[in-house]
């Protein structure tokens, strides 16, 4: 009888082992590249979801000076009186967004204690003293938290998106980003081109090297067009430049 060739158990434990470590080298890798392609879709999904409701509200309300907006002054009460959940700003586009949930403006039960936001280089970030009351919950889990400011007596939002609501990180430019509006258009924070943002440019606000607790407002633009979270991992990006860390 032929003997027939096998390998022996010290083979398969050898074998199965290199497996296991090539495994865990890249295991790691890959989940954050799936997290990351992730995020840059749901983000972008934000993006043309909320551009088209601005639209179709502005279509049927007309320029945002006659929807009843109040802009915010120097104290923390005007600062909530500015608060778009207190005007018709979100209820003009809610007809237009699969909500979820929506909590009103001053429904203390609403309030979440542990939501703790910090920044890009891990800055604690307040807005303003004002704890995470409104905000209201796409179908998708979506969580928008949406605030009205007054600048050089022209009014225009922002609006901050978390986009796994509660869940940590809760980061400024990892699951959180922040997107103004101008007129009846929606604008990611971090475009250059836009000068009314300048304050907000990518290189200012979107990395590592910055200590500054709105550190990572401008990361928006950069997820959604250069589909992306390279920032993350160098600090030498641009938009006329560099795209991606080697």
């Amino acid at each position: 009888m032929k003997k027939k060739k096998a390998f022996t158990l010290a083979e398969v434990l050898i074998t199965i082992g290199i497996i296991g470590i090539i495994a865990a080298m890249t295991l790691p890798t890959l989940v954050q590249s799936h997290k990351e392609k992730q995020t840059v879709a749901q983000l972008k999904k934000f993006y043309s979801v909320m551009s088209n409701a601005m639209m179709l509200a502005y279509n049927e309300y007309g320029p945002l000076d006659d929807w009843g907006v109040t802009g915010m002054g120097g104290s923390e009460e005007s600062f909530l009186e500015g608060n778009a959940f207190k005007n018709k700003f979100i209820y003009n586009l809610m007809p237009y967004l699969k909500v979820l949930s929506f909590c009103e403006f001053g429904d203390s039960s609403c309030e979440k204690n542990d939501y703790s936001v910090r920044s890009l280089d891990g800055t604690a970030h307040t807005v303003g003293g004002v704890k995470f009351l409104p905000h209201l919950v796409l179908s998708d889990g979506t969580t928008i938290n949406h605030l009205w400011f007054s600048s050089n007596s022209v009014i225009y939002g922002e609006i901050y998106v978390d986009l796994n609501g509660v869940k940590a990180p809760n980061t400024l430019g990892v699951d959180i980003f922040v997107f103004g509006i101008i007129e009846n258009k929606i604008i990611p924070y971090g475009l250059e081109s836009v000068s009314r943002f300048s304050g907000f440019s990518f290189d200012k606000l979107c990395s590592l090297d910055v200590t500054n607790r709105m550190n990572g407002y401008g990361c928006a633009a950069w997820v959604i067009f250069e589909e992306n979270m390279q920032y993350l991992k160098c600090n030498d990006l641009s938009f006329d430049g560099k795209k991606k860390c080697k």
